[in-house]
């Protein structure tokens, strides 16, 4: 949307510059953290809590499992985040 009034269409610019340069400092740390959340270190860290709390109560394992879940969640909508940081930067 086109403002007639030049400022508002300046603050719009800067805005959107402002914008861009923040997704370009944070894709790459970005790419590194989800990385290492998608590792196979952190699976197999999961992997063996879920096997040591399997004998626990319930309230523990489930606990365990939610963790896992949260895990999988925060990858898939890291994926989404990036790929929308990578478009501003483009």
């Amino acid at each position: 949307m086109k403002d007639d009034n030049p400022s508002i269409e300046t603050m719009r610019t800067q805005r959107d510059e402002i914008e861009r340069q923040l997704a370009q400092a944070t894709i790459a740390p970005m790419q590194e953290f989800l990385a290492l959340l998608g590792s196979d270190e952190i699976t197999e860290f999961l992997d063996r809590l879920a096997s040591a709390a399997s004998p626990l109560e319930e309230r523990t394992r489930r606990q365990v499992t939610q963790w896992a879940s949260a895990r999988t969640a925060m990858v898939k909508i890291g994926d989404i985040e990036l790929a929308r940081l990578r478009k501003l930067v483009d």
